[in-house]
């Protein structure tokens, strides 16, 4: 395969093409996000953001953390390109590959998903705060909601899939693999899967 990086900046660069902001983030929980209107002017302005604690400042894309993050290894582009697409994957939906009525019933259902992991009290241990979510995402969210949810994620990797080929990336075996945990992960933590024996080997019960 290309080097990574060299993959990983045509991909962004494609995006921003495409009419997407891209940038780093250093405070998420998520690997990466995707918002069309993350100030809520009421005007499209797509974003994407890439979790990427102690972010080096730009030119971006690049492949470095800030001082603050020297005892941090090197960042994982591997990981960050596969977010790209996929978050890339949303914003297509967002754009021209879902009408545009459904997805915006889509993103009223993964708002009120982000309302209740704001609400959910993260006391006790890393398993009781995933019960409490799980159970609150059942009793809160409509069918209907969930599966906006899932339909969704799914695109979004169908459309990644095609960005990374777009860009010459030939490891899909990877990208299986980081699909099939990405949409596992959704899925526990909408109450629908139970965790796998190697999401508790490797992160103590967390998803």
């Amino acid at each position: 395969m290309t080097d990574v990086f060299v993959l990983y900046e045509a991909l962004w660069r494609t995006l921003e093409g495409l009419g997407v902001a891209v940038v780093y983030g250093g405070l998420w929980e998520e690997d990466g996000d995707f918002h069309p209107d993350p100030w809520e002017t009421g005007k499209d302005s797509p974003k994407i953001t890439i979790s990427r604690p102690y972010y080096a400042d730009p030119p971006w894309p690049n492949q470095h953390r800030n001082r603050g993050g020297s005892a941090l290894p090197p960042p994982d582009l591997l990981l960050e390109l596969v977010t790209l697409a996929h978050e890339g994957g949303h914003f297509l939906s967002w754009k021209e590959r879902t009408p545009r009525s459904e997805w915006q019933r889509y993103f009223g259902a993964a708002k009120k998903r982000d309302q209740i992991i704001a609400e959910v009290p993260r006391g006790g241990s890393t398993d009781e705060y995933n019960d409490r979510l799980r159970a609150a995402m059942q009793s809160s969210l409509r069918a209907e909601q969930i599966e906006l949810i899932l339909t969704e994620e799914a695109l979004a990797w169908r459309i990644a899939q095609e960005l990374l080929a777009g860009v010459g990336f030939d490891d899909f075996e990877y990208y299986e693999a980081a699909m099939r945990k990405g949409l596992h992960c959704h899925r526990y933590r909408l109450g629908l899967d139970e965790l796998w024996p190697e999401d508790r080997a490797s992160n103590g019960g967390a998803a």
